[in-house]
């Protein structure tokens, strides 16, 4: 794959996390969207990751030992992504002094629980990708 396949992998799979969020909640739309576009950047860059990191075993520029080791190193960073996207979502949308009838004010209240609940829903998705490429790690054939 080419640096831009992998550039329009990463956009469909975030994309289709966020259309997932939009039309999942029909009252806040908008807010759902978000959790779930900064749930799909992590897995996105994960799958993206372990692409990367597949096709350099197979042509025997990376070691599978080592490729595992960052395979998991960056899963936790992808775990952390989401969290960390929505944490910076609600402190740009803050309410400030007299405006809370202008502008959109996301993750407010208890809504702010989703800095740990967009995490969680990353640590499930991105732990079911990771076995699956170990098993696609330890049963490929080197091509090299």
């Amino acid at each position: 794959m080419t640096i831009l396949r992998f550039i329009f992998l990463w956009l469909g799979i975030v994309t289709a996390f966020a259309l997932i969020g939009w039309f999942l909640d029909e009252f806040s739309g908008c807010e759902t969207a978000v959790l779930f576009a900064a749930v799909g950047m992590g897995v996105a860059s994960f799958i993206v990751v372990g692409l990367i990191l597949f096709r350099n075993i197979r042509s025997n520029r990376l070691a599978k030992d080592f490729a595992t080791t960052l395979l998991f190193v960056f899963g936790i960073i992808s775990i952390v992504i989401p969290g960390f996207i929505v944490f910076l979502v609600r402190r740009a949308t803050q309410y400030s002094s007299g405006d809370y009838e202008k502008g959109i004010h996301l993750f407010q209240g208890e809504q702010a629980m989703s800095e740990i609940v967009a995490p969680g829903i990353t640590f499930l998705i991105v732990a079911c990708i990771f076995i699956v490429f170990l098993i696609c790690i330890f049963k490929v054939k080197r091509t090299g």
